[in-house]
């Protein structure tokens, strides 16, 4: 084959191959920068306003008055005892069947129930089978505890017979304080009955 021939056949194929090859390195895109995903900055979150501390009140002494630190218990008062004795027994003048009888008792204060009781026996010495006899209940409204000594004068009738003038007698007397401290007391005493002195 003649030399230009080659030569002609040779620029056709290689410009058919250009031809070929421009459309589709024309439609590719250019490529365009990918951009970076720079990390966004992380967002604190805002300081909360920290709650004020207020100053707390600071403890107002009550006035006690009694000089005792506050809280303290104060000193209880100490309680008188219970306690009673029978001072004296006379008939009375006007009315010989009743007798007299003087006591000297204290008592502390409660709110507890309360009673006075005396009673007063005499035998006849000429006649043993006479028993003159009588018993008496104080009203607790008369009974005053408060701690003080008190003096108390009770009645005792005879139930029998008239008491007699000089013969000895046996007087009792009783004292209840249930909410005291002994919750009762008694006196005992043989004293012989007379009239009382003339004022």
């Amino acid at each position: 084959m003649h030399p230009r021939l080659l030569a002609a056949i040779g620029l056709l194929v290689l410009t058919a191959g250009a031809a070929a090859l421009a459309p589709a390195t024309a439609d590719e895109p250019d490529p365009s920068p990918t951009p970076s995903l720079s990390p966004s900055p992380a967002l604190s979150p805002a300081p909360s306003p920290s709650p004020s501390l207020s100053p707390s009140p600071s403890p107002v002494p009550s006035p006690t008055g009694t000089g005792q630190p506050a809280g303290s218990t104060p000193p209880t008062a100490p309680t008188a005892p219970t306690a009673i004795e029978i001072t004296g027994a006379a008939i009375d003048p006007k009315v010989p069947s009743r007798v007299r009888v003087t006591l000297a008792y204290t008592c502390a204060p409660t709110d507890q129930p309360r009673s006075l009781n005396t009673s007063v026996e005499q035998s006849d010495p000429e006649d043993p089978a006479t028993i003159a006899f009588g018993a008496t209940r104080t009203s607790p409204t008369l009974v005053v505890c408060d701690g003080t000594p008190q003096t108390q004068d009770v009645t005792v009738q005879s139930k029998t017979s008239n008491w007699l003038t000089g013969p000895d007698s046996v007087v009792i007397t009783t004292l209840t304080d249930l909410g005291a401290t002994p919750p009762a007391a008694a006196d005992a005493r043989r004293i012989p009955l007379d009239l009382p002195p003339a004022r």
